[in-house]
């Protein structure tokens, strides 16, 4: 059995929590809701998505390694749930996130794009989301018309259809 191709790779801060993609980067968002600027200390997050089972994450200082992203924290992989929509991956050593999934898309996988090492060939931020969110002191200018306000192409109704409400302001708190 041969092993899958690595398209790109990454590290928390303290490289303790490391990861590999056998998929190249797709879908590239830069989400400005809440929970992205105050995970972030900064206006926003970039993810690149991914399917959930090319994602291969390692506990360095454990010798430890997750086929996908787990379900709950162990080892050096701590499992965030700051809402009932979302699940962040982040380090318990250094606290810096690699990794996101919606609930209602376990399929999936968001990689934080500044958690990736080096140049990716491919990637590219292609659209923001919760751009209502962002602070004034942020241009738009490299979005061009990509900007949404909510969630593009039928994530949003994807979450309320997997929670059975009607969205409204909590779906805001969900990135």
């Amino acid at each position: 059995m041969s092993n899958p191709k690595t398209h790109f790779r990454g590290s928390c801060a303290c490289a303790r929590l490391t990861y590999t993609s056998a998929s190249p980067p797709s879908a590239t968002t830069t989400c400005f809701c809440t929970t992205c600027r105050k995970l972030s200390g900064s206006s926003s997050q970039t993810f690149t998505h991914i399917p959930a089972s090319a994602l291969t994450l390692y506990d360095n200082a454990q010798a430890l390694r997750y086929e996908g992203l787990p379900r709950d924290s162990v080892g050096a992989v701590r499992i965030l749930r700051l809402s009932e929509f979302a699940e962040r991956a982040v380090c318990v050593d250094c606290g810096a996130g690699v990794a996101m999934r919606y609930r209602a898309r376990e399929g999936e996988v968001g990689v934080l794009v500044g958690s990736v090492d080096g140049e990716v060939e491919g990637l590219r931020a292609e659209k923001a989301i919760f751009v209502g969110s962002k602070p004034g002191w942020v241009e738009m200018g490299d979005f061009g018309g990509r900007c949404h306000e909510r969630f593009p192409d039928g994530v949003e109704e994807v979450i309320m259809g997997w929670r059975g409400g009607d969205g409204g302001e909590e779906v805001e708190k969900a990135g």
